[in-house]
């Protein structure tokens, strides 16, 4: 009584292809700012996998340890981090440090969830001293496990942090929040090169034209829908 299972045919996504640290350095070399490469891998664990590691946790204020704070799910089917109505906020960070001199791009994805009103203060992805606010929730997220499928669809994404990096420096990364009344999660961070030459105000501006043409896309498809003469008419 055996199971014989027979692969007629592999695709590209069931592939792993292994290589060291020092391929994926030598492969950012042609990076350019029309096709960069990827770099996440100077990030440790920028999925905030359970029992992981990689991330420095305190309070907001970098002193102690978050009240209420989770990474990765207990059944490790979410892979994101999470602080829920932290009495003294939260903060995870992490240097990195031997990055390839040039221009870089901080994707990440987050929501915070205001349960109390208490708007005075937002949580933000950051480098260094650059911030970037997370989205509000607007579907119906509830878990860690709702939320990481969210991300992995691509919703929430951060509007991006774009940087230079200086021969022999260092990038602190991470997120923070002071709010006590907000639930606040986020994962899937990644990293872009775009090699020495790039200009990161083109990039920002690249980066608005698709907002808009995504925007225009969304309008796009609303007027080609079954929908009131007066909706349509605001909508052009």
């Amino acid at each position: 009584n055996k199971v014989i299972v027979t692969v007629t045919e592999v695709t590209a996504a069931a592939e792993w292809t292994i290589i060291s640290r020092a391929e994926a350095i030598a492969a950012l070399d042609a990076a350019t700012q029309e096709n960069p490469v990827d770099a996440t891998f100077y990030i440790s664990n920028p999925e905030f996998k359970r029992n992981a590691g990689g991330w420095t946790i305190t309070s907001a204020a970098g002193t102690g340890s978050p009240s209420n704070f989770a990474m990765g799910s207990g059944g490790n089917n979410a892979n994101c981090a999470e602080s829920y109505h932290s009495n003294n906020g939260f903060d995870a960070s992490q240097t990195l440090v031997g990055m390839k001199p040039g221009v870089y791009r901080l994707g990440a994805h987050a929501f915070y969830r205001n349960d109390n009103d208490n708007t005075g203060v937002f949580p933000y992805v950051y480098v260094n001293e650059q911030q970037s606010l997370f989205p509000a929730r607007t579907g119906s997220e509830n878990d860690m496990a709702s939320a990481y499928a969210s991300f992995l669809n691509g919703s929430y994404a951060v509007d991006p942090i774009y940087f230079t990096v200086e021969e022999g420096g260092e990038v602190k990364i991470g997120v923070n929040g002071a709010n006590t009344a907000f639930w606040n999660i986020w994962g899937e961070f990644g990293l872009t090169y775009y090699g020495v030459d790039a200009d990161i105000a083109t990039l920002k501006f690249g980066a608005y034209v698709a907002q808009v043409e995504a925007l225009r896309a969304t309008a796009t498809e609303y007027l080609s829908a079954d929908i009131s003469p007066i909706v349509k008419a605001a909508i052009e």
